[in-house]
């Protein structure tokens, strides 16, 4: 457990190590994204995703309310694994249905086949209020991608049906 920019770059090579050796430890990142910016640019983590997502034969969680992180407890405790578990440092509320962990996704709100938005953790809980406020949730179909990694080929099935698919994270644009 540690602050993301710390767990994710400092830690690099255990994750590496850890990953070779097929060890069953989860790495729990807090203030994933830009949740502690206030601190400053040392503290933005906006890397910590790809270290996450780039590291062999690891699960890539990020949570989206309180019901889910407990939900990730009993699903990890029945299937350990080499994983990240990324949370933000804000509280967040329960929005939509219980999750499926094995799934790997599930649909928050909305059934509108035009518009996908795919999104997790704090981005989704903010882009929920958003289209909430705006009365625009019955505009789109809201996903959570609580498990990035690896992504259920259901998924990518269902998003194929959707005309427009955005995706909102939490990152830095890399420039060419």
């Amino acid at each position: 457990y540690a602050m993301a920019p710390f767990i994710s770059l400092r830690c690099a090579e255990q994750h590496k190590i850890a990953a070779m050796m097929n060890l069953p430890i989860v790495n729990i990142i807090a203030g994933v994204g830009l949740g502690y910016a206030n601190a400053g640019p040392t503290h933005y983590a906006t890397e910590d995703f790809s270290i996450a997502i780039n590291t062999i034969g690891s699960s890539v969680y990020t949570v989206s309310s309180p019901k889910q992180a407990k939900g990730f407890v009993e699903h990890y405790l029945k299937n350990p694994h080499l994983c990240f578990l990324r949370l933000d440092r804000a509280p967040m509320e329960n929005i939509g249905p219980t999750e499926d962990f094995n799934k790997g996704f599930r649909t928050v709100d909305g059934n509108n086949k035009n518009v996908c938005i795919v999104s997790h953790g704090f981005m989704l809980n903010e882009t929920y209020s958003i289209l909430i406020n705006n009365n625009l949730l019955k505009e789109v179909t809201l996903v959570d991608l609580f498990k990035s990694k690896p992504l259920n080929s259901k998924l990518i099935d269902e998003l194929k049906s959707f005309k427009k698919i955005i995706f909102i994270d939490e990152q830095i644009e890399t420039s060419s």
